[in-house]
């Protein structure tokens, strides 16, 4: 048998006269699990907290590893490019068209990362319905917002090595060999 009891005292103090009371009716009745609904809902709760946490944090170290990737393609590529940043700028290119067209080739190459992200995510989507609540695998605002934030990461993790190539002597780039 369960009973359910509202209480406006402290559950754990009300434990004793709530047994009395279902021991006044029936003698025989015992008490091997007394817990509040927070309890129960906690326990219930917990696996699926768990796995929101565990594939969260698994989410933010890809997140983080995404960047760092970014970074080191992204200042190989320029460092590959020292000439040609060094030639554009003597021609009169100014530092910021050299950031923005590095910066700018990595958000694109990024997109189009994100965009196959996107539609790998449409055909995944019935697999992630389990774990999602609330929000559905295909919720707009969310790839949308994941998508920003990939977009931001690729720009952020683009913008030292494109600073870095606008601030190069074209003198220098040019001799380099």
């Amino acid at each position: 048998m369960t009973y359910v009891v509202r209480t406006a005292r402290d559950p754990a103090a009300s434990i004793s006269a709530i047994q009395d009371a279902v021991w006044a009716v029936d003698r025989l009745q015992t008490f091997y699990s007394v817990a509040t609904v927070e309890q129960l809902l906690s326990d219930t709760l917990a696996a699926r907290r768990f796995t929101t946490t565990l594939l969260s944090s698994f989410g933010l170290a890809a997140l983080v590893l995404a960047g760092i990737g970014i970074y080191g393609v992204i200042a190989v590529a320029t460092a590959q490019r020292t000439r040609e940043m060094g030639l554009r700028l003597a021609m009169g290119a100014e530092p910021r068209d050299v950031v923005r067209m590095v910066v700018g080739g990595a958000v694109g190459l990024a997109g189009a990362g994100v965009g196959f992200g996107l539609l790998a995510t449409l055909f995944a989507s019935r697999a992630l319905v389990s774990l999602l609540f609330d929000v559905s695998p295909t919720d707009l605002a969310t790839l949308a917002g994941v998508s920003l934030l990939l977009l931001l990461v690729a720009a952020g993790a683009a913008y030292l090595p494109a600073r870095r190539a606008a601030r190069v002597d074209p003198l220098v780039a040019l001799r380099m060999e």
